[in-house]
């Protein structure tokens, strides 16, 4: 029997390893030569960047009968306007305009001259802002006085009176805070307040009165009252209005209270003509340091019933100040021939 020897193998394992080793080594040489050709050509900024490729246009039949023709859509430019925060409030910009439409001094298109307004002494410009018939022009006075240093509580309180102004809620100026919208001390805001409930009562708006006395008569009020430091015009509003709206208490409380004969006179000026008499007793009764002249208006007062007299007096108590006119006073003289006139006119009646 013939023995068959396996085919010799073409390679010996020797050689097998060796040719191993050869590809292995040739593959990582050529991956690192491959990864330094790569690193060098990123150094000296060969390398292109990949583009994307690109899409083949395939035009669209709702697209042309809705945005029109190729040529058109490709025409429109898309604009992207930054949405910008809002870092300026209304109101800075609102003062902004409000200084630049002010600015000019010289005469406006409503033909006021501002420049001589700001030169008028005081009772000449009262005058002029009683007399003017537009609150466009009140609130134009009132803007620009405001924004040139000019605004005093005289001047506001001119243009709160005046019966033009009836929108309060479009005022330039807060009127309810001006504290803040103005350099006025504490006791002119406090004054321009107790303006605003005749100018409440003006425009009928009762509930704004009872809104103010409720806020402000226990707390500013009375203590001003107290302390004297209101004049009668001010101090007069208050009582006629908070006898009439507020009514917590009555006359005879706030005169045997305060005990002032000046604020007792306010009180009796102010009240309804109905009281006069009863008012009139009870400061007779209750002020018993009265001098001549003060005890003999009173007791004519108190005993006359008609409106008409009762107003009479009231002028009188109001031109000289009885509740501090004293009989040696030079305007005492004066007082005692008016009053001696009225005596005898009541005593014909």
């Amino acid at each position: 029997m013939l023995n068959v020897r396996p085919p010799k193998s073409d390679m010996t394992s020797s050689s097998l390893k060796s040719a191993t080793r050869f590809f292995w080594t040739s593959t990582i040489r050529s991956k690192n030569r491959k990864q330094e050709n790569i690193s060098l050509a990123a150094a000296l900024n060969l390398l292109v960047k990949p583009t994307e490729p690109t899409k083949t246009y395939k035009p669209s039949l709702y697209d042309s009968l809705t945005k029109g023709s190729v040529e058109e859509q490709f025409n429109k430019v898309p604009i992207h306007v930054p949405i910008a925060n809002d870092h300026v409030s209304d109101k800075f910009i609102s003062n902004i305009l409000h200084g630049i439409k002010s600015s000019n001094v010289s005469t406006n298109h409503r033909g006021v001259n501002y420049s001589q307004l700001y030169e008028m002494n005081r009772v000449d410009l009262s005058a002029f802002i009683a007399n003017v018939d537009s609150q466009e022009i009140l609130f134009d006075i009132m803007e620009t006085f405001q924004n040139h240093n000019k605004l005093t509580p005289r001047v506001l309180t001119d243009i709160i009176l005046n019966r033009r102004f009836h929108d309060l809620d479009k005022s330039p100026i807060d009127l309810i805070d001006l504290k803040q919208s103005t350099n006025f001390q504490d006791l002119d805001v406090y004054k321009i307040q107790i303006v605003l409930l005749k100018k409440y009562h003006d425009l009928k708006q009762p509930l704004n009165i009872v809104k103010n006395l409720k806020h402000n008569f226990d707390s500013i009020y009375l203590p001003l009252i107290e302390t004297r430091k209101l004049t009668p015009f001010y101090e007069k509003i208050i009582w006629h209005f908070t006898f009439d709206y507020l009514n917590q208490f009555k006359e005879p409380h706030y005169i045997e209270t305060l005990n002032n004969l000046r604020t007792s006179f306010l009180i009796w000026e102010t009240t309804n003509k109905r009281k006069s008499t009863q008012i009139s007793q009870e400061i007779l009764n209750f002020h018993t340091d009265l001098n001549d002249l003060q005890k003999s208006f009173l007791e004519t007062a108190s005993s006359v019933e008609d409106p008409t007299h009762i107003s009479s007096l009231r002028k009188l108590s109001m031109k000289y100040r009885i509740y501090e006119l004293h009989p040696e006073d030079a305007k005492s003289e004066s007082f005692k021939k008016e009053f001696g006139d009225l005596v005898l006119t009541l005593n014909k009646i």
